[in-house]
């Protein structure tokens, strides 16, 4: 439970640093705007941990769609492929995407 607020807390830093920026950027001078922007950042993170424990059951794509991504080898596994510096058996990933 811990981990996820503070992972709510960083994401809700970086919406409110990001309209704080955007307000600024664009010299935004109206009182009523600005109370609704701020007002939507505060409205976000609260709901920031629901949203990431809904987020983490969403799947965009179903799991027939996933694919593996190729690496080349150059190098036998147990040896550091030369333009990784990696070993070799670090190389054999699966993303599904």
């Amino acid at each position: 439970m811990i981990p996820v607020l503070i992972e709510s807390a960083l994401r809700a830093l970086l919406v409110a640093m990001t309209v704080g920026a955007g307000l600024r950027l664009f010299r935004v001078s109206n009182v009523p705007a600005q109370k609704a922007a701020w007002g939507l950042v505060l409205v976000c993170a609260v709901a920031m941990p629901a949203l990431l424990r809904v987020a983490m059951r969403w799947q965009d794509l179903p799991a027939s769609m996933a694919f593996k991504v190729p690496v080349p080898l150059t190098a036998a596994c147990g040896r550091i492929v030369a333009h990784s510096r990696l070993p070799c058996c670090c190389l054999h990933m699966q993303m599904d995407w």
